[in-house]
């Protein structure tokens, strides 16, 4: 009786389609070199004054430009994040906090402001309301 090993098996149907395998004699330095370290992702934070962290990346939105503008801050003052980047942060972060569409953990001396996406914003009054007291809110701190 024949037993061929599962990596045998495995070349045989490469081969089958036509596909040349390819064994790498040093692979381990590959897998090294792909992982970043997790402190890699240090954004420079020290002129932000507002930090926006939301599940994905976020279009340019005449909304969000404008909201900005109702909190007197322009858009080079803010830095847009995705929840992963923020959680990878190892430096200051502003006192501000806009979490979109995302629940952020408590940051004792930070004032978070929360909504949901801005496209759920945009046809939601009651969620615009709540935004606007919250960033009221934030002006008289």
């Amino acid at each position: 009786m024949i037993y061929f090993s599962m990596q045998h098996l495995h070349n045989n149907y490469l081969y089958e389609m036509g596909i040349t395998p390819w064994q790498l004699r040093q692979g381990d330095m590959i897998q090294q070199q792909a992982q970043p370290p997790i402190a890699s992702f240090m954004p420079d934070l020290t002129n932000v004054a507002l930090l926006v962290v939301r599940p994905e990346s976020m279009p340019a939105s005449t909304l969000f430009h404008s909201i900005l503008k109702a909190m007197h801050l322009q858009p080079n003052q803010c830095q847009s994040l995705t929840v992963e980047q923020f959680e990878q942060l190892t430096c200051p972060l502003p006192k501000l906090l806009w979490a979109i569409d995302c629940q952020l953990p408590e940051l004792p001396g930070h004032h978070v402001i929360t909504s949901p996406s801005l496209s759920a914003l945009a046809n939601d009054g009651a969620a615009k309301k709540h935004l606007w007291q919250q960033i009221c809110q934030q002006s008289k701190l």
